[in-house]
């Protein structure tokens, strides 16, 4: 008697009543079964282990309370890069998702004081620039497509709001002498920023 036969058996049928979506269903289970103790067996923490888990950084929470949004680093040891994105997460626990489906680097969010608009650094050009969106806190997704609100030729960072929410500020980069390019004969080249 086969094993068919024999779950048949087992379940009061003969083989030839069993549709073929249960053996289907049934080795789909096993399979899943026998992955999930595989990935369930202990081995020691590693480096590559490490690098798979998202870097948290700068959790922000809506000035009404609901949502956290924060940037979340994933490291490529392949490629040897990493990449941040925008997450947000309900403020009372729940699932935590994109909030902004880029594959550019972006950090440093920040929601304006009425909660209806978000800014945040972006390197969707070379250098980071700030980019700002409007916000639904209803849905916790971002409303409409975000346009870049600077273009500071040696890039911006760290954007944060005025308090009445009608402008924002941010950091400009500034060449330094560790930054600046070298001439051909090993010096500075000495730049003004305009």
């Amino acid at each position: 008697m086969d094993g068919k036969a024999r779950m048949g058996e087992f379940l009061g049928r003969n083989e030839s009543n069993l549709p073929p979506m249960f053996w289907k269903a049934l080795a789909f289970s096993f399979v899943f079964a026998v992955s999930a103790l595989a990935q369930n067996a202990k081995h020691p923490f590693t480096f590559e282990d490490m690098m798979k888990l998202k870097r948290v950084d700068g959790p922000v929470p809506s000035p009404d309370g609901k949502w956290v949004v924060f940037s979340a680093t994933d490291v490529d040891l392949e490629a040897n890069t990493k990449i941040s994105h925008l997450w947000i997460v309900p403020a009372n626990g729940g699932e935590s998702k994109r909030l902004n489906e880029t594959p550019n680097h972006e950090q440093r969010p920040r929601f304006s004081p009425d909660g209806k608009r978000l800014i945040w650094t972006l390197k969707a050009t070379d250098p980071s620039q700030i980019w700002m969106c409007d916000f639904d806190s209803n849905a916790g997704t971002l409303g409409g497509k975000p346009h870049q609100v600077t273009n500071i030729s040696t890039g911006a960072d760290g954007a944060i709001w005025s308090p009445d929410g009608t402008s924002c500020s941010c950091r400009r980069y500034t060449p330094t002498a560790k930054t600046m390019p070298a001439t051909s004969s090993g010096t500075k080249k000495s730049r003004t920023a305009k």
